[in-house]
């Protein structure tokens, strides 16, 4: 639950089995409630190589790649070329 009227910022809360939920001591005004689903603990974690077919060299060439692309862009910025 969030809103600039909730004292202490942001808050969670987790539901009943039924779904139920109870928020105590607010304040008057208005507030957003997002719903988000929990990862149940049984979830299977998959390689990204089985998925995606992308291998560890391919992500070491990618971040090479972006390690070049942020040093041209801050010798950019930087020395205004």
């Amino acid at each position: 639950m969030k809103s600039g009227a909730l004292i202490g910022g942001p808050r969670s809360v987790l539901t009943g089995e039924d779904g139920s939920y109870e928020l105590n001591a607010l304040t008057p005004g208005s507030y957003y409630k997002g719903v988000s689903e929990a990862r149940p603990a049984s979830a299977t974690i998959v390689p990204i190589e089985a998925v995606g077919q992308v291998n560890n060299d391919d992500v070491k060439g990618l971040n090479k790649a972006l390690v070049r692309l942020e040093r041209f862009w801050s010798d950019q910025i930087r020395y205004r070329l």
